[in-house]
C-alpha cells in the first residue's frame, strides 16, 4: 500500500537504511512531485554506488529503485594518505599530461581541480573485489591522452581496485 503523505515514507524508509547502516538524504526538501535520493553510509563514510530513489507523483510514492549493500567489519581507517593513494592513481593512468596543470583549461572544464581524493567504502562487485574495502576515489582527468575517469585505490595498501571510466573510446569505425 502507498502512504500519504510521502514525507511519512522518506522518514521511515531513512530511518530503515539507518538500521542497515545509515543513510543521509541528498535533499533535505521534498515536494509532491519528486524523486528524493538516499546513499548509503558505513560508519560515517559513503558507500560507493549505493543509492536508494523514492518516486513520488501527486503525494504519493509511486515507486522505488535502490541498491543497497550489506555490510560489516570493514576498516574504516587507512593505512596510507591520500597524497600517497594519488601518487597510484596517477603512476596507474601514466598520461603525458593532466587537465589540472592548465589553470585555463581547467577553469573552461566546469572548474576542474586537481582531485583531492574522497574516501569511500567500494562495495563488493563482480570481477573487482569479493569483498567492500576502504578506497580514495580520484576524478583523473588527463589531456595528453585524453582520459577521464574514477580510479579506486585501496586505502590500505594502495593497488588500484577499479577503474570507472567517464570518457568512453570506440576504436571501430561506423559502417
Amino acid at each position: 500500500a502507498l502512504l500519504r503523505p510521502p514525507t511519512s515514507f522518506f522518514l521511515k524508509f531513512s530511518n530503515y537504511l539507518k538500521e542497515i547502516n545509515s543513510c543521509r538524504q541528498e535533499n533535505p526538501s521534498t515536494v509532491i512531485d519528486s524523486n528524493t535520493e538516499f546513499e548509503q553510509f558505513y560508519q560515517g563514510i559513503k558507500v560507493e554506488f549505493a543509492r536508494t530513489t523514492l518516486h513520488a507523483k501527486d503525494g504519493m510514492v509511486q515507486s522505488m529503485s535502490n541498491n543497497i549493500f550489506r555490510l560489516a567489519d570493514i576498516t574504516t581507517r587507512p593505512g596510507i594518505n591520500a597524497n600517497a593513494a594519488f601518487s597510484r592513481a596517477v603512476a596507474y593512468v601514466g598520461a603525458r599530461s593532466y587537465l589540472w596543470e592548465n589553470a585555463l583549461e581547467a577553469q573552461l572544464a566546469e572548474d576542474y581541480r586537481k582531485p583531492a581524493g574522497e574516501l569511500v567504502i567500494l562495495p563488493p562487485m563482480k570481477d573487482v573485489t569479493e569483498q567492500a574495502a576502504l578506497a580514495y576515489k580520484f576524478d583523473i582527468y588527463a589531456t595528453d591522452p585524453l582520459y577521464r575517469a574514477h580510479v579506486y585505490v585501496d586505502a590500505n595498501n594502495g593497488a588500484i581496485l577499479l577503474e570507472n571510466r567517464i570518457i568512453h573510446r570506440n576504436d571501430t569505425a561506423f559502417k
